[in-house]
């Protein structure tokens, strides 16, 4: 079960969204929308931090971790100020850094498994996966900015179309396996990997297969469901991360502290 602080919050918050949505007559849907969605990304940008400090890895992991919230972050700032035909193209660009966001948050989450757990052949495997989808990435980015061609042709889709499976798994399997080998490696409350792991299955999914194997009328419904609840749900998922997060802070200053007694 979560704190009951964090029930606490999530009552109150439940409470203002509902009183809000009747005061205004759901106008303030769009509102909330953009709030639960600031701080979804606000809080997991600090949290992977915390966990990245607490699990004592490499300064870069929680910068990569945090490197697709902090793209979003920009993404949403540079709608609100740029309109035209630019926006249309800073946006593909934009999906593309966020690619390549996603590509280093996988590499850290490998890097945390290696750290709580054993490197290993599967590790590796990964690790070289992940790179060559990296290159692929900066290959489309390179082939964006110059106006190359050198992509567009049947063999190089063919090509793409065989490699995204194994980049697909290696990129959000390690996205949904790091959390659990946290939890479980360093015996964190497995409430936290609902919304965590759920959050990385649905969007590999949706990469994967993006009709969702729903009729047409059915995929509209899902999809404008799924739009107006993604913010609270990785609002729950960042709370989750703060929550490893601390619970990782605290193991580590009680480590400090009985190294400090018997040193």
């Amino acid at each position: 079960m979560p704190p009951f602080s964090y029930i606490v919050i999530a009552v109150i918050l439940v409470g203002l969204v509902a009183t809000g949505l009747y005061v205004t007559h759901a106008y303030a849907i769009f509102l909330f929308y953009l709030l639960f969605a600031a701080a979804a990304c606000l809080l997991a940008a600090i949290g992977v931090f915390r966990i990245s400090y607490g699990l004592e890895a490499p300064f870069w992991t929680g910068l990569a971790l945090a490197a697709p919230a902090f793209v979003w972050g920009f993404h949403r700032i540079f709608e609100l100020i740029v309109s035209g035909s630019p926006f249309l193209m800073m946006s593909i660009g934009f999906r593309m850094v966020a690619a390549l966001a996603l590509t280093a948050a996988a590499v850290a989450c490998v890097r945390l498994i290696e750290i709580v757990s054993v490197s290993s052949a599967v590790t590796h495997i990964a690790y070289g996966i992940l790179a060559f989808s990296a290159l692929l990435t900066l290959l489309g980015i390179v082939q964006y900015a110059t106006g190359a061609t050198w992509t567009r042709n049947a063999g190089y889709s063919e090509f793409a179309k065989w490699v995204r499976w194994p980049i697909l798994i290696a990129k959000y399997g390690s996205v949904a396996v790091a959390p659990i080998a946290v939890v479980v490696r360093r015996r964190i409350e497995g409430w936290v990997l609902v919304p965590i792991v759920g959050i990385a299955v649905l969007e590999g999914y949706a990469v994967a297969f993006p009709s969702h194997g729903f009729p047409a009328g059915q995929l509209a419904v899902y999809q404008g469901l799924w739009f107006w609840l993604k913010p609270v749900v990785y609002f729950v998922a960042s709370a989750a991360i703060w929550r490893m997060g601390s619970v990782l802070l605290s193991q580590r200053r009680e480590r400090k502290t009985v190294s400090g007694v018997t040193g």
